[in-house]
Parts: structure tokens; C-alpha cells; sequence
């Protein structure tokens, strides 16, 4: 009976949470970051309109427009260097498969190569690097570089020197594509050694669950490595990231990290049940970060139906935001970014925004 009862509880919450507006008084997203890559005004005016708080931005004209309407803006880093990740050979396959790697030479033309790519992925229930719904799965990028190489570390502090440099208008960093084009580990000899040695340092079983702790420990190293860099050398720029690829052995990371806000993904672009919104966001919200640092409800955005990458209707994009406000957020993470001031969606983010 008490089994029976959990359940009825459990659909009713996801009913309510899905139907009502917000649990407790509401005026407006007061965290609202938008990974728009902002170019010009015209761009930056719409996403202030809506209410966005902090935004990517490019280019100095960029970087000048999002000033102009309060928006803080930041720079992407992605990791760099020459070490790149390697995949075992199932892995190898399916990356081949979903890139069109393995076209590569045949005499196709460019367009016909993207038609056959995008039925791949639509045929294999490729999820672009977020949660999968079967495995093996793998982030559609090319090879992600290897942060565990003391080389590709310091290549990545000096290209923060450069972005810095080059981008004196930024007011923050935002981390992306930090994590493992197969959702859980590296599989180069480097990585392979460096295991060993944490396995016989933690005096653990060299086993998948150790390979697991040892991965996710090498993921929060290196992005608190950049974060500290980026605060030693601009003291007061802010340093957002968000948890992409997926870490499958654990998707919530972000509480150990040492930035400003890391954006955990509550909402991928392919529709989740409303139950997994509500407890991943839950989850977020009252999470014990480090100092200084906030989880972000981070959801994904493509307006455009027909493609691989899964669409998003304004009304379904309007019930997830009500369930990411019902279960308590007040700060929220969204990319595309330059989706929502599209028709339809830029009025469900007006609906939210902060007067």
C-alpha cells in the first residue's frame, strides 16, 4: 500500500508542478544566462528585453553592445591542445558513424554528406553529448582535447592569457565541451598510466567503478585549475560553466567546482519527463556548493523542428520552465541563446522576466 500511495504522490507532484505557475512569490529570473555568442545590438537589446542578466558575447563589438544594455558578457574557452581524447573501438565506431567520419575520401557532394549525417543521427537516437537514452552514445564533436595532459593545461592557461588579452570588455569566462566524448572516461595511454597510479595511491580496486571516481576527480581538478587561473590573473572576472559533455557516472558535478555558477542541465534539448526536471532541479537548488558558487538550472533550446538535434515548441518550453520555478530556481542557463528572442519563445521568457 505504501508503495501505491508513493506512486499516486509522485504523478501528482508531477502534475502540479507542470500546471502551476510558481511555488512561492516570483518577480523575474534574477540569474538569467544566455549562450548567444552576441555579434551586435540589435541582438543584445532583445536579450536584455527578455530579461537576460549575463550572455556570451564576441567580437569587441559584441562585447560593447551587451555593456550598452546591462548584460555582463563573457568570453567561451573550450579546451586546447594537441592530446586529444581517444575512444575505445565500440566508442571509435559509433563517432565515425554519427560525424560521417567515415565518408571521408568518398567523392560526396557537402550536402548530400550533412543529409546522410543527419539520418544517421535521427536513426541512431543520437543525443548530441547530453544524457542517452541508449549506449553507447557519444558526443557529435570532433575528438574533445585531454585536460588529465600537463601540456594541454598549460596550452589552456595561455589561451585564458589570450582570451583576457584579447577581450579586455569581458566580464566573465564561460567553460564549455570540458568532459569525455564517450560521457565517461579517456582511453589513452596517459590516462590509462595516470589511473593505476590513483587506483594504487587510493588503494582501490583498478575497477570501473574507481575508473569512474578517478575520471569525475580529474574533470572537477581541471576545471577548478582554470578557475583559479582565470581569478589569479583578471581578480573579479566571473567564471560560469556548463557540465557538457554529460559525465554519465554523474551528471550533477557542479557542487564541487570552484566556480561562479555551474549550469547542470535539468532540461535537454530532447524532452525529458517532468518528474526528471523537477528532481534534478530540486537537486540543484539545494545542493551545498562551494563558496562563493551557485548551481544554475541549465536547459537546452532548438527552435528549428526537422533537424537531429531535437526542436522545442514555445508551450513545451513554457511547461519546463514552470516546473524549473516550481522546484524552487531563481537563476536558469539556456543555449541556443539567440533561440529565445525568436518568435513564441521570446514571449514565454517575457512571462518570467525580473520588472
Amino acid at each position: 500500500m505504501n508503495c501505491v500511495m508513493k506512486q499516486v504522490k509522485s504523478v501528482a507532484l508531477c502534475i502540479a508542478l507542470a500546471t502551476n505557475a510558481v511555488a512561492e512569490p516570483f518577480d523575474g529570473f534574477e540569474f538569467l544566462f544566455s549562450w548567444a555568442e552576441m555579434k551586435d545590438e540589435a541582438t543584445a537589446a532583445a536579450l536584455a528585453e527578455i530579461g537576460v542578466t549575463d550572455a556570451t558575447a564576441r567580437g569587441p563589438a559584441g562585447f560593447a553592445a551587451a555593456r550598452k544594455f546591462g548584460i555582463r558578457p563573457y568570453f567561451t574557452f573550450m579546451p586546447v591542445g594537441p592530446h586529444k581524447q581517444v575512444l575505445g573501438e565500440e566508442a571509435q565506431r559509433r563517432h565515425d558513424f554519427v560525424t560521417g567520419a567515415d565518408l571521408a575520401g568518398k567523392s560526396i557532394p557537402e550536402a548530400e554528406r550533412r543529409r546522410i549525417v543527419e539520418k544517421r543521427r535521427i536513426a541512431a537516437g543520437c543525443r548530441f553529448g547530453g544524457e542517452p537514452d541508449t549506449m553507447p552514445d557519444v558526443c557529435t564533436t570532433d575528438r574533445i582535447a585531454c585536460f588529465l595532459s600537463d601540456t594541454n593545461c598549460v596550452m589552456s592557461k595561455a589561451k585564458i592569457d589570450r582570451l583576457l588579452a584579447d577581450n579586455p570588455e569581458a566580464g566573465g569566462v564561460a567553460l564549455d565541451f570540458i568532459g569525455f566524448t564517450n560521457l565517461r572516461s579517456c582511453e589513452c595511454e596517459d590516462c590509462k598510466a595516470r589511473f593505476l597510479a590513483y587506483a594504487r595511491r587510493e588503494n582501490l580496486e583498478p575497477n570501473e567503478s574507481s575508473r569512474d571516481r578517478f575520471f569525475r576527480a580529474s574533470l572537477v581538478s581541471y576545471i577548478n585549475t582554470l578557475a583559479d587561473y582565470v581569478r589569479s590573473v583578471r581578480p573579479g572576472m566571473k567564471v560560469t560553466i556548463h557540465l557538457y559533455p554529460v559525465f554519465l557516472p554523474d551528471p550533477i558535478y557542479g557542487k564541487d567546482l570552484r566556480v561562479d555558477t555551474a549550469q547542470e542541465t535539468v532540461a535537454w534539448y530532447f524532452q525529458w519527463p517532468d518528474a526528471k526536471i523537477a528532481d534534478y532541479t530540486r537537486r540543484i537548488v539545494s545542493g551545498k556548493y562551494q563558496p562563493g558558487s551557485m548551481g544554475v538550472p541549465f536547459v537546452g533550446l532548438n527552435a528549428t523542428p526537422g533537424q537531429a538535434l531535437a526542436s522545442k515548441t514555445p508551450e513545451r518550453l513554457d511547461a519546463e520552465l514552470r516546473i524549473v520555478l516550481a522546484s524552487g530556481a531563481r537563476r536558469l542557463g539556456v543555449c541556443n541563446g539567440w533561440e529565445m528572442v525568436k518568435p513564441g519563445y521570446r514571449e514565454v521568457f517575457l512571462k518570467y522576466r525580473r520588472d
